[in-house]
């Protein structure tokens, strides 16, 4: 059974003491869970909801107390993918309790299989709804996600992988999910890696975590609105060369996009101040968070 130790207090203390007690003493016990996964569980009712490059996501909804949580495991038996979920266990603990960031509940490393265990949310994803929000609509939610950011990285974290895929449209607001990228800042990898086009090119050399990562990928995230239009990375364009010939040969963005919406030129300049290829110029976070919600009010 995962141990108080490994659960964030804070994401508990809004729970009725009855759904605490579920929680700790019910929905983490991974011994449950492994049941539940692997095969017909009394206690639960599984359903797949989704997966990525290196792990899945399972919804489980107990049976006794009706609650529905979510678990992230490995997609295979391989060392790679473990420590890619170890990593994420070890990042959700230190993230903050804000509304726009996905609220974990607890990692167990010490099984076969290692399970993190997190909020099942009920939503829609921004990508899906990338050509139908307004431009206004769209700024807001940025801005709440932005704001997301600035409370990630104000804990030392940086998410790595931002994109509208990884972004939950819930009762809520929007809620960033997937920190199977993060990493801590200034903590060094090989490679980082993301959305080839979303991410900086840095991202795909050995370079320190820096919350400047995330600042370039709220820029794209902002740019391909503006457009009206995601850019697609040319299937023939491979590595690192490539991938930075993408970004700096963008074509600037439009007075008038595709869908025939006037582009302030102060989104313009936010986006150019967001995406500036040398990563010490970039703006932070919260700069951008601001700007967006300065450019909001006088519109």
């Amino acid at each position: 059974m995962l141990r108080a130790t490994a659960i964030d207090k804070s994401l508990l203390a809004g729970l009725s003491p009855e759904r605490r007690r579920l929680v700790l003493a019910r929905a983490h016990d991974s011994k449950e869970i492994r049941e539940a996964l692997s095969g017909p569980s009394k206690q639960y009712n599984v359903s797949r909801l989704g997966s990525g490059g290196c792990a899945e996501v399972l919804g489980l909804h107990c049976k006794d107390s009706g609650d529905t949580f979510a678990v992230k495991k490995p997609r295979k038996k391989d060392e790679l993918y473990r420590k890619t979920i170890e990593r994420e266990g070890r990042i959700s603990r230190q993230l903050p309790d804000h509304k726009g960031l996905v609220r974990f509940f607890g990692y167990c490393p010490h099984t076969e299989t290692p399970i993190l265990a997190m909020e099942a949310l009920r939503g829609i994803r921004l990508s899906s709804l990338f050509r139908t929000l307004s431009l206004e609509d769209y700024l807001e939610t940025i801005a709440i996600v932005a704001d997301s950011v600035v409370a990630a990285h104000n804990k030392g974290i940086v998410h790595a992988d931002l994109k509208s895929e990884n972004v939950i449209i819930t009762d809520r607001g929007p809620v960033t999910i997937d920190f199977g990228l993060s990493g801590e800042i200034g903590e060094k990898r090989d490679r980082i890696g993301g959305t080839p086009e979303i991410v900086p090119p840095e991202a795909f050399r050995k370079q320190p975590f820096d919350p400047s990562l995330d600042v370039y990928a709220l820029g794209r995230m902002l740019e391909d609105r503006c457009r009206a239009k995601e850019l697609i990375l040319p299937k023939e364009a491979v590595g690192a060369r490539a991938i930075a010939d993408f970004h700096r040969n963008r074509a600037p963005i439009p007075e008038v996009n595709d869908r025939g919406e006037e582009i302030p030129m102060s989104l313009v300049l936010l986006v150019g101040l967001a995406v500036d290829p040398n990563p010490s110029e970039r703006i932070t976070a919260t700069q951008f968070r601001d700007a967006l919600l300065g450019h909001l009010d006088q519109n």
